[in-house]
């Protein structure tokens, strides 16, 4: 029997204050219309960006959900411009600054601040979506940015400690067999890290055949999730993979997977989401895919309304297989930003080169870059494989890049070129998000 998510009854208990009885949509509903009006008055009178954003909306509140779609986005482009200009509180109260850069932007990088009490909350929230895949007893080897106090890593640790399981903080994978050693060494059972990364390590497990792991669970976080990453994963280790869905500005969690493996289930008692049309920005029906909208609702240092994600999902309308009653939102298909349009009129997306090029043995990770030129568009695409003998070879990866729609017809008719360089275990170590260059 599949256990319900459990973010339902920690998130009722938020709402309600009382840990008996069961979470209705209508009680939900009435409580984000509240806060909802809560943080839409406290950033007009804390935060110097929203004092003039919503200058032109109505003082009148929000009597429904529906309601919200009156007020203007946010987009990322504004946190670039002034950071400072969202915070709603004083400095002396920021315990954590997290500071992005984006290439290609000139101005001060974002900026994200939070409070002691948005930390609190991001520990609370770990501690509850984790129980839908780890339990007191489990050891779980975090292979996320861990070093600092506050990092992401530092409070999954706080958050497992609280679960009654042990976190073991490593960071990110800089050299896969050594982890290999230390989830052996700390017999780790369940892992947490970015999901190339996590699949560097099943590729080195499978090719190395020393190490004796025993896990039962793997959460993947941070960056799009490639079902064909998840099948590797599953073969490999014969466990369970759950995926995470959050970002800085969320405070670091957002949504995670209950034990059906459907969708996400959301943090609904601190975020509200929506799905638009991303060219419109007018909200679309359950079932159909947008780009993701949330509006932070309890979040003290830095609130955002109505923020711009770039990401693309949708509502599932069905009821999720473990009875919540909480929104299920599809696993995350791709990015706004990684599509790229050419002049053949194709688009290519991230996603369908991850889905071609990861299920083919010893690919490690890859590098996408396009350049347009007059008469013709170049794909340029950096493989990297594992050393072992049982890797793909070059026209292995060739056939299934023509595989991709509308490839094979622009190179026939000389529109397209592919270009293909093999590395050897040159991967990223870093935690940045995978995205395709292009260059006009």
């Amino acid at each position: 029997m599949i256990k319900k998510s459990t973010l339902e009854a920690w998130i009722h208990q938020k709402i309600s204050g009382v840990a008996r009885g069961s979470l209705t949509t209508a009680q939900l509903e009435r409580y984000q219309v509240r806060q909802l009006n809560a943080v839409i008055a406290k950033v007009r009178e804390q935060s110097r960006f929203y004092r003039e954003h919503l200058k032109d909306v109505g003082a009148g509140g929000i009597s429904r959900i529906e309601d919200i779609g009156r007020l203007p986005f946010t987009t990322s482009k504004d946190l670039f411009r002034d950071p400072t200009a969202f915070s709603c509180v004083s400095q002396q109260q920021i315990s954590r600054v997290m500071t992005i850069s984006t290439s290609g932007t000139t101005g001060e990088p974002k900026r994200i601040f939070y409070t002691a009490e948005d930390q609190e909350a991001t520990i609370d929230y770990f501690q509850h979506g984790m129980a839908n895949l780890a339990c007191a007893g489990d050891r779980v080897l975090i292979l996320l940015p861990s070093e600092l106090p506050g990092s992401v890593g530092d409070l999954l640790q706080k958050a497992l400690g609280r679960l009654g399981a042990t976190g073991i903080k490593h960071g990110v994978v800089v050299d896969p067999e050594k982890v290999l050693m230390v989830m052996e060494k700390e017999q780790a059972n369940v892992l947490v890290g970015i999901p190339v990364q996590i699949l560097i390590l099943a590729r080195y497990q499978n090719s190395l055949k020393t190490f004796s792991t025993q896990l039962k669970s793997i959460l993947l976080s941070t960056d799009y999730v490639p079902g064909a990453i998840v099948s590797v994963l599953e073969e490999t280790w014969n466990c369970r993979v759950f995926n995470h869905y959050g970002a800085s500005e969320m405070g670091l969690g957002g949504a995670v997977q209950c034990e059906a493996l459907g969708g996400y289930h959301l943090r609904e008692s601190d975020l509200f989401f929506e799905i638009v049309d991303s060219n419109t920005g007018q909200s679309v029906p359950d079932g159909e895919y947008g780009e993701i909208i949330f509006t932070s609702l309890t979040a003290q240092g830095m609130p955002l309304i109505r923020y711009r994600t770039g990401d693309i999902s949708r509502f599932i309308p069905q009821p999720c297989q473990c009875g919540t009653v909480l929104k299920t939102m599809d696993l995350v298909i791709g990015r706004l930003a990684d599509e790229i349009s050419l002049k053949s009129g194709i688009i290519l997306r991230q996603g369908d080169f991850d889905e071609a090029l990861f299920p083919l043995a010893g690919v490690l990770d890859f590098r996408v870059s396009v350049t347009s030129e007059r008469r013709k568009d170049l794909i340029d695409i950096e493989v990297n494989l594992a050393k072992t003998a049982n890797v793909v070879s070059l026209q292995d990866i060739y056939n299934v890049l023509e595989n991709l729609p509308g490839i094979k017809s622009a190179i026939d008719r000389n529109e397209l070129t592919i270009q293909i360089k093999v590395e050897t275990e040159r991967f990223n170590r870093g935690a940045a998000k995978r995205v395709m260059q292009h260059v006009t």
